[in-house]
């Protein structure tokens, strides 16, 4: 029953749920079973409606009037009396591309209000730090690590979490049995015995993104498109365009990916090969 409650709750809009489909054909037959189903939908109906406006409460473009109120306390906009929906979803829009992308000297500037100025230590693979030894100090906090980027492994599909054993617990009762198979923990152990060989490669990538981000500089002196370049403490340069959207769906159709975020452009670091190639096409696309 609990697989088939999934299945309802998951229905396209314009499906109608009727839980009184989801009972075994001799249950129909009784009056009594029918009007507890028909209550039932009517209170799945409202959770589904809930769970649907949380999810858009989270986004600018899609927030009803709680999700915006929250947004616009998180940015600090106090909205005119009587403004409508639209208007402020458009201003919290704005206000949320107006500040500068995440960058690590503001996520240094958080970690020393909570931890006080020498309480923490930032490790990461390209930034140089590791929160490991708070994971057991804070109940909230979890560490995360993938393969995809340092490694140079995305393909395997790996990673691990470090967290509060409390937390641990639950995630380990939450998460799908056997959901990493044995070769790949095989792989992941190899990685990780050979700790000199994975240095290296980080010393490779942040050459390769710093290299990608000069080049992109010179190239944003020539185009008016490019409003902004910022290099980053992971494996990709972050690009302001005019018009982001179109430019990444004109490079896909040219065999370059990008990942669009709003108005930039990640791009992430190759070999020379890569990183060329990437700044000739937006050489011919940006005017």
């Amino acid at each position: 029953m609990s697989f088939r409650c999934l299945e309802v709750f998951h229905m396209n809009d314009e499906e109608k749920t009727d839980l009184t489909d989801y009972l075994p054909e001799y249950l129909k037959s009784f009056q009594e079973i029918r009007e507890i189903m028909r209550t039932e939908t009517i209170e799945l109906q409202k959770l589904r409606e809930h769970h649907e406006q949380y999810a858009d409460d989270r986004f600018p473009v899609t927030c009803g009037e709680r999700g915006a109120a929250r947004l616009e306390q998180m940015l600090g906009i106090l909205p005119p009396p009587n403004d409508s929906l639209e208007s402020r979803r458009f201003r919290i829009l704005s206000r949320w591309n107006l500040a500068a992308p995440y960058h690590i000297a503001f996520l240094e500037q958080q970690l020393e209000m909570l931890c006080g100025k020498d309480g923490y230590r930032l490790y990461m693979d390209f930034a140089e730090g590791s929160l490991l030894s708070k994971t057991g100090t804070y109940r909230n906090m979890i560490v995360l690590k993938t393969f995809s980027k340092a490694f140079g492994m995305a393909a395997i599909r790996l990673g691990f979490a470090v967290a509060h054993p409390t937390l641990a617990i639950a995630l380990k009762a939450a998460k799908s049995p056997y959901n990493v198979n044995t070769m790949t923990q095989a792989v992941g152990c190899v990685l990780l015995s050979h700790p000199d060989y994975i240095k290296s490669c980080i010393e490779d990538i942040k050459r390769s993104r710093d290299d990608l981000h000069s080049r992109l500089c010179t190239l944003a002196a020539a185009k008016d498109d490019i409003l902004g370049v910022w290099n980053t403490q992971a494996n990709f340069v972050l690009l302001r365009l005019s018009d982001a959207r179109e430019t990444a769906g004109r490079m896909a159709a040219r065999g370059v990916a990008v990942r669009n975020l709003g108005d930039y452009l990640r791009v992430s670091a190759g070999g020379p090969p890569e990183n060329r190639a990437v700044i000739r096409l937006l050489d011919e696309i940006l005017h």
